[in-house]
This record gives C-alpha cells, structure tokens and sequence, in this order.
C-alpha cells in the first residue's frame, strides 16, 4: 500500500501501520455485523495489550462471511477512518478500501449509447477499469479526478480556447498533468489526463496510451467513451480524435502524443468562466482562553465563480501572533461555484505569553490562481484564570444527626453545592465507602440489617473540579 499511494502521490503520501491479531470474537458468522466485528476487534486487541492511539486509519480482516455479499467496505474519510476485508488478502481490494478511507468514492463509467456525452447516460458505478477505485482487480493509477480531489499532480485550469500540452499522471512533474475544464450549469468539471505504461501502469494496454475525459463533481469520477460503444476498455482518444460536448460548446481535440507528453486543442464556445474572489468566515470571531489552550473556530469559505467554473481548490492559510500555533482540519477545500464549505481551525496559546487580545488572520485562496484570495480576521483573548480554592458544601440531609434507625432500609439523602461545579459525592457508614454519586440528587440506599446495634457515623465527602474537598458527618443509632 505504501508503494501504491506513495506513486501515485509522487511521494507526498503513503501508509505506514502495524498488524496485531488475529483475535476470535464472540459473534457469529450468520450475520453481517461488521460494525459490532470492528468493536469486538478493538476491545480483543485492547485485551491484548495492543494501544490503538495514534492510528487514522482501521483495517478488520476477517475470513470470508458470506452474510457480507462484498468483498471489501469502508466509511468515505473520517479520522479514524474503518475498513472491512471479507476474507480477500488481495493488496487490490485493500487499496480500494483505503481510497474510500482517504476520502475518494468510487470511479465509475458514464454511458451515454452513441454519444460521447448527453442527457441521458447510465452510471455504472464501478465501471473505470483503469482506476483502483472501480473495478480493475489489478493496481492502477487512480484517474486524474481521483488525483485532484487528493491534491495530486499539476492542474491547470482551462478557461479558454488553446493549445495545451499536458504530461503523463504517472511520474512526477512540475509541467502540467491535469486539465480541469468547467462543465457549465453543473458544478462539474472535465479532467483531462494522459496515461503512459509506468510503474503501476506497465500493464496499460496500448490503445490506453492516450488521453481520456472525466467528469468529477465531488463525488464519483465517471470515465467517459472517447468512442461510445458501451466498451470502456479502450475508452480514451486518439490523435486527431475529438471529445464533443455540443451542449456546452466543448471540443477537446488530442493533437499527437508521444512517450513524453500530448498536445491537446480546446475550443470553447459556450459560456466564459468568470472567477471571482472567495467570501472568508470566521465563528466565533473572537473567544477567550488561558496559555496552551487549543481553541476552536469554524472557517467556512464561499466560492463566487460563475456556473461556467468547475470546482475549486481553495488552500487555507492562517497568520497568528508570535507564540501562537494554528491547524487546519481541512487545509485544501473543493467548492462548486455558488457553493460553501466550513472545516475546523484550532488555535493555541503558547507558555509566557502575556493577557490580551491576539488577532489573527484566516485567508483562503484559489490553488490555480492565487490573485482570486480573500481573508478575514480573529481574535484569541488569552487570560489567567483565577485558582479555585473554595471547596464544595456538603451536609447529609436525612436521616438528621442523632436519629435513631429502625428500619431495615434507609435512604441516605446529601445536599452539595460548589461555586463552580460539584464533581462527585462519596457517601460512608464508619470510613467505608458505600457509594460515589458524580449526579446529583446524591443518595444512597443503606441496608441497615447487617449493622450492629450502637452509634454509627454517616459521612458526605464532596469533591469540585479544581481538587478541593469538603467533609460532612452525623451520628445515628441503631
């Protein structure tokens, strides 16, 4: 997996894991309830002394259930994200499942019959086989749909007529690798990618060895038939072939190709895509906290292009006082035109900074072109709390002090209140705890049949959460 994603990503990205197990669990194999399996996993391995802290992704293996009717299943993103393995110890069907953990959906086919595109397609969901995201079962390199949405490879962004040279997907460029081109009225795009038989792409067939037309709007990448037959084993062009998009005014024309790079024509007659500046919010604007504590902010951005523009890459990017540190749940957000997309920022107060406001700096700009950027302002109000040093104040309420008990059961009521918060309560008969309440009404239900007969002393220990304490006591008689 490693060397997969680490090729594909041209070095930015890979996996590195470790494998524990294999651990039974108590379920059966009837049913398919993988999310109780993945549970069960967990808890077996915590057994085992295995520390699950620190992991983004989960990986369950388990031997073929043919309750479950897949191969492989995953959560799309989530931190940590889960995988599921249906008895297949197949690298293809892992990498699949990791796409899917990493956030991509599946790469699917778009066939529109006789046409190249129209309104009237069928998507078949798994239908690309040249990408580990559809049905391949063998490695490919994701399409370039898959690699933008990642943040890998050069894109450049069409937004008029040209000539355009674009480099192969498979090995590391600074010369462009992706053409993104506005499906107008959609918030879809076209990707343009060339493909060459390297690394985990030796096995291309030759008629592949072209240029092939995505459409990618956030979700599934759909692959599309450079020579609409249904067939989409050899469905890229050819030099002096054309992809037609009559609705829109979109011909894209791959010139010639060579082991090193295509020449691509775009004509574009239809709708100009016009780029504006993003709207950048902040919420809160502004919250106080003490030194070292992460405080945290919701960023949304609005992407003003016009609908002829594709998706955008907006990177974020933050300028905080000196001492401070920020992060980015999402650093790169994708935006539809029209469309507005929040992440988490976090921001913290270093040591022997002193009390005051500290205003800091959110900018959001577009990836392929950075004159199209917005920025807004907040603030961090860093103060010293006071210490608590007040404790709780406690008394047991019934039975009152000096009763006489008769019955065979009680009930222990206690009254306890802090200035800030009362944490928990401990009730005990003679120094030996019979209860710790952390809710109040505090109370205890006291069997007093086991008690000998004499004086006895009920104590209420309350507890707040800056550590202080009190102690409350009667006498009763049995």
């Amino acid at each position: 997996m490693s060397a997969y994603y680490g090729e594909n990503s041209f070095g930015v990205s890979s996996f590195v894991g470790n494998a524990v197990g294999w651990y039974t669990i108590p379920y059966s194999s009837g049913t398919c309830s993988y999310n109780t399996f993945a549970t069960a996993a967990k808890n077996a391995a915590q057994a085992a002394g295995v520390s699950l802290s620190g992991y983004n992704h989960f990986v369950y293996f388990f031997p073929g259930i043919s309750a479950c009717g897949w191969a492989g299943l995953s959560n799309v993103g989530g931190n940590p994200s889960n995988s599921w393995i249906n008895g297949y110890n197949d690298s293809y069907v892992i990498s699949h499942e990791l796409g899917h953990a990493i956030g991509m959906y599946h790469a699917s086919s778009l066939n529109c019959g006789s046409q190249q595109i129209d309104d009237s397609c069928t998507l078949s969901e798994y239908g690309d086989p040249y990408d580990d995201m559809g049905a391949s079962w063998i490695h490919r390199h994701l399409s370039a749909a898959h690699k933008y949405q990642l943040g890998w490879g050069k894109v450049q962004t069409v937004t008029s007529s040209g000539i355009y040279t674009i480099y192969p997907q498979e090995t590391a460029n600074t010369n462009t690798q992706i053409l993104k081109i506005a499906k107008p009225n959609s918030g879809e795009a076209y990707y343009i990618e060339y493909r060459q038989p390297i690394g985990f792409d030796t096995s291309l067939p030759s008629n592949m060895t072209n240029v092939s037309v995505h459409v990618f709007g956030g979700a599934q990448s759909q692959r599309l038939d450079m020579s609409p037959d249904g067939n989409f084993n050899d469905s890229s062009l050819y030099d002096g072939a054309s992809f037609v998009d009559n609705a829109n005014g979109i011909t894209i024309t791959q010139i010639s190709h060579s082991a090193v790079s295509a020449v691509v024509q775009v004509t574009m007659n239809g709708q100009t895509c016009n780029k504006s500046a993003p709207n950048v919010n902040l919420l809160p604007v502004s919250q106080s906290g003490s030194s070292g504590q992460a405080l945290n902010y919701s960023v949304s951005v609005k992407n003003n292009d016009n609908s002829a523009c594709g998706i955008t890459s907006f990177n974020l990017s933050s300028v905080v006082p000196a001492g401070f540190n920020s992060s980015f749940n999402l650093p790169t957000l994708n935006i539809s035109p029209g469309s507005t997309v929040s992440t988490g920022l976090v921001m913290t107060s270093g040591a022997g900074i002193l009390d005051g406001s500290y205003n800091f700096t959110v900018s959001a700009a577009d990836s392929s072109d950075s004159n199209h950027q917005s920025s807004t302002t907040g603030s961090y109000i860093l103060f010293t709390p006071v210490p608590d040093t007040t404790p709780p104040i406690v008394s047991v309420t019934n039975p009152t002090n000096g009763a006489k008990i008769t019955a065979a059961n009680i009930i222990i009521s206690v009254s306890a209140t802090d200035n800030v918060k009362v944490t928990k309560v401990e009730i005990s008969v003679d120094n030996i705890l019979q209860v710790s309440d952390v809710s109040s009404p505090y109370s205890h239900k006291w069997n007093t049949k086991k008690i000998s007969s004499g004086a006895h002393t009920i104590s209420a220990k309350a507890f707040d959460a800056a550590g202080n304490s009190s102690v409350s006591s009667i006498q009763i008689t049995k």
